[in-house]
């Protein structure tokens, strides 16, 4: 499909591929709608490229979607626009949320919000691949390929709304708006190169979540920290901004006594 032609990419979802699609719930097919919709979109826009494709592969209870585009390839694309040094750093950039190279166009929220909702999302660009899912996160080198692909799953009968997620990271102000002001960052990614010891490695987590009002570090997958990364991340960051708050989830004994110890340090 020929993206530099404008198009409705809501068209391109009720048209060729919502017919498509067999015993999805509600809550399912919103879901993927969703998800479609923004990937869509972002490939107009960012990726530099001239073509789409779609894939679907569905069974009895499960659907993938698989969308590519032959353009710079996002990892590619978000090193050039942030100044990053390697794959990895846009991979742990795209995965805080409120990211985006055009803020006069995009909230940055698009990605963020399918992330969470589907049950599996893949993303492979530059020579690497992003796997993410309620109990990983992993970054793996793989074959060059152009553009982005990027493929999503979930259940058919997947009994997780779009508004849960959405209440999940959102609180309304007192305009009565929804803001999006909370945001969940599974640290097993930036574990990829190896132990997460240094001062810098958390400088590089932590980057940009003065975004938002409330940051979630999940450790699932993270057996250790070092006493740097800790300091840095649960002490030191937090006392240049203030109003942010910084929870620790599913740690294990070990890293629970480091973080407590390290902000027991700023409490006296």
């Amino acid at each position: 499909m020929n993206i530099t032609i404008p198009y409705d990419e809501f068209r391109v979802w009720k048209q060729l591929i919502a017919p498509k699609l067999t015993n999805l719930n509600e809550t399912a097919e919103e879901i993927i709608e969703y998800a479609i919709t923004k990937i869509l979109n972002n490939a107009v826009d960012h990726s530099g490229g001239n073509n789409v494709s779609i894939s679907i592969f569905q069974d009895e209870y499960n659907l993938s979607v698989t969308i590519s585009d032959d353009g710079i390839g996002i990892f590619k694309h978000l090193m050039e626009h942030l100044h990053l040094e390697q794959a990895l750093d846009a991979a742990i950039e795209l995965c805080k949320g409120k990211l985006t190279t055009q803020p006069e166009c995009h909230s940055g929220e698009g990605l963020f919000f399918t992330l969470h909702a589907v049950d599996r999302l893949t993303i492979c660009a530059n020579a690497h691949c992003l796997e993410m899912t309620d109990s990983q996160a992993t970054f793996n080198v793989t074959e060059e390929s152009s553009g982005t692909i990027i493929t999503v799953q979930l259940r058919k009968t997947i009994n997780r709304s779009l508004e849960t997620v959405f209440n999940t990271y959102c609180h309304v102000n007192e305009d009565e708006i929804p803001v999006f002001d909370q945001t969940v960052f599974r640290l097993q990614l930036a574990q990829t190169e190896g132990r997460l010891i240094s001062r810098s490695q958390a400088k590089r987590v932590m980057n940009g979540m003065e975004r938002f009002a409330i940051v979630e570090v999940d450790f699932t997958g993270v057996d250790n920290i070092g006493q740097g990364f800790a300091d840095e991340m649960f002490r030191v960051w937090p006392s240049f901004h203030k109003e942010t708050v910084i929870k620790a989830t599913h740690a294990n004994e070990k890293v629970n006594k480091l973080i407590s110890r390290v902000t027991a340090t700023s409490e006296k």
